[in-house]
């Protein structure tokens, strides 16, 4: 159904075994870990350290404050590991480490191929709601699918400009 022969080369891809057509469980990453070697913290180094200097230079000292607690922030989030998390689909809903989210808060889905694994981003039925990416081998992927398509229909989804940039960025 996936096809393609992709191996998701991310931590905790596989299926705990416990499947069947109307559930299944399943542990994977949290997202997508891209290494970022020192280059990389020194490239944001740079850049914070430019842009609160400029703060500075303008007399901007919240802004300088500000650009310099989002450069940790970011620093931070960038080199964190991610965890492993523990999902449960069923027809009643999606279990993400035993917090439940009914079926009928999404809208629809789509299945992202992002190179090496999948995913799919479930999206919310209210406006302001965020979408919710969760993370699968291959193996699992029809299984998934079915049972999601059995409740909301299924649209075609790329990347949006935010994750074409945080991909350049190695996020």
């Amino acid at each position: 159904m996936l096809g393609g022969g992709k191996t998701a080369n991310f931590s905790g891809g596989q299926s705990n075994g416990s499947r069947s057509a109307d559930s299944i469980e399943w542990q994977a990453s949290e997202y997508v870990q891209h290494d970022k070697g020192a280059g990389w913290v020194f490239i944001l180094t740079v850049v914070a350290l430019l842009g609160v200097g400029a703060a500075l230079w303008f007399g901007q000292w919240m802004f300088a404050f500000l650009l310099g607690v989002m450069a940790v922030a970011f620093g931070y989030y960038a080199v964190r590991k991610p965890r492993i998390m523990h999902y449960q689909l069923s027809n009643d809903g999606l279990k993400i480490n035993g917090k439940p989210f009914p079926i009928t808060d999404f809208r629809a889905f789509g299945v992202i191929d992002d190179g090496a694994l999948y995913s799919i981003r479930l999206i919310p039925a209210k406006r302001l709601a965020p979408a919710i990416m969760i993370y699968f081998a291959e193996d699992d992927g029809e299984t998934i699918v079915d049972i999601l398509g059995r409740h909301m229909p299924m649209e075609q989804m790329h990347p949006d400009i935010m994750d074409v940039i945080m991909r350049k960025l190695r996020f």
